[in-house]
């Protein structure tokens, strides 16, 4: 058994030139079930993606504005018995006006295999669009990327449609098959599309429409697998979350949005379930600043409970957490400062082992990790039980590493990060 994990970010996140999500993938009795896909669906941010396919394996993507261009090129950095330097995978078209294209989001459904999806911005005599793109790895056919275009596959955007795509965050729970999720900008409905082994649905260029209108201050989507052919989709709306079902054997929504109380939201919703499925965590920051969290189990929510902040002095970015077993779950918050000018962010740590939450109760303290020239939440990935590895990017363009094997021990220290450096200027 392997565990694959991912995790994904923030409307906090500052819009720098990189971006990046992080994908969860469990393999039992050779059934493959991707049980984490962690990314907060918004039209104007970007984000570093990094995912891992098996125990000791781990991919970082980035994307960068090429000099004196209206094109974006993807890297990639990999380690396995070592850190690989940064290579260029990718080259997609984008729009002068933004810094990088709109997302990043890679996924895997099995051993050397890993799916990339990018939405990049682009400008038409209309107005602006957006056009997503997947490329895909496969080592048991090649080492290379495919397809061979610079781009990749091209999956639609507003050339096909009167819709614009805003982000893109790619969802697998199981073997040869993803669910595309994305949202109209500005408030929009829901869009959905799905790749179910042979072939792209609706079509390879279109989408389906999701939700029949817009939801005014809608402020984000996150989706996470909680089973085998099973998704939950999260919303936070004027400050409430609510939550629906989708199914992927009829693929459709199996439940109308239902309210998990609240009203207490400050930024999107974060979810994660367990390697194999089963109870999914939720965790918000509040308008408070401090952490809450619910959790959801056989469509019952047990209602919000307050976690506390390691945060004392500014109001915080979104939280991320990943699970590397039945009861576990780590999750992480960032202090930040924005004013007069940003400055790095502080990581601090908390979690609960079986019913137990870590360092001193739910409400209790956290666990400080260090700072680094960054100022949102990390991203954090586990390939296997006890190992999580957590990846920041810097405002100065580097990406930062830290790392445990025990689950509370960190690398390179307690409070110091790995620079894993950035993509060149090229």
């Amino acid at each position: 058994m392997f565990y694959v994990w991912r995790g994904v970010f923030s409307r906090g996140m500052k819009r720098a030139f990189l971006t990046l999500g992080l994908s969860l993938c469990a393999v039992v009795s050779q059934v493959v079930l991707i049980n984490q896909a962690e990314a907060q669906i918004s039209p104007t941010e970007t984000r570093l993606s990094v995912v891992s396919w098996g125990p000791g394996r781990l991919d970082i993507f980035v994307s960068k504005k090429i000099p004196n261009s209206t094109s974006s090129r993807i890297w990639v950095k990999s380690f396995q018995n070592g850190w690989t330097n940064w290579s260029s995978i990718a080259v997609i078209p984008a729009n002068p006006g933004f810094p990088a294209v709109a997302s990043v989001d890679a996924v895997s459904w099995g051993p050397g295999r890993i799916d990339l999806f990018m939405a990049a911005n682009t400008s038409t005599e209309s107005g602006r669009t957006e056009s997503v793109w997947h490329k895909y790895l496969d080592t048991s056919i090649e080492s290379g990327w495919r397809p061979y275009d610079p781009a990749g596959e091209y999956l639609g955007g507003t050339n096909t449609q009167d819709f614009t795509v805003g982000g893109t965050q790619a969802v697998s729970w199981g073997s040869n098959r993803f669910d595309l999720f994305s949202r109209y900008p500005d408030d929009g409905p829901f869009l959905h599309k799905y790749w179910n082994g042979s072939a792209w649905r609706p079509s390879q260029t279109r989408w389906s429409l999701m939700e029949s209108a817009a939801f005014p201050s809608a402020d984000g989507y996150f989706v996470v697998a909680s089973a085998y052919q099973q998704l939950e989709v999260f919303r936070s709306q004027h400050g409430y979350i609510e939550h629906r079902r989708y199914d992927g054997v009829t693929n459709s929504f199996v439940t109308p949005w239902t309210s998990m109380n609240g009203g207490m939201s400050y930024d999107m919703p974060y979810a994660v379930s367990p390697p194999g499925g089963g109870p999914v965590e939720v965790f918000v920051r509040g308008r408070d600043y401090a952490v809450w969290r619910c959790r959801y189990e056989g469509g019952v929510y047990d209602g919000w409970y307050w976690m506390g902040t390691g945060n004392t002095q500014s109001r915080g970015d979104a939280v991320s957490a990943v699970s590397w077993g039945p009861n576990r779950v780590d999750v992480f918050e960032t202090k930040s400062d924005y004013s007069p000018s940003p400055v790095p962010g502080t990581i601090f740590h908390k979690w609960r082992d079986g019913s137990t939450w870590g360092p001193s109760g739910i409400g209790g303290a956290w666990v400080n990790l260090g700072s680094a020239p960054f100022n949102f939440a990390p991203e954090a990935v586990a390939w296997g039980p006890s190992r999580i590895d957590l990846f920041g990017l810097g405002n100065d363009g580097v990406v930062y590493h830290k790392w445990t094997n025990d689950g509370t021990n960190w690398g390179p220290s307690q409070t110091n990060w790995e620079s894993l450096g950035g993509p060149p200027n090229i």
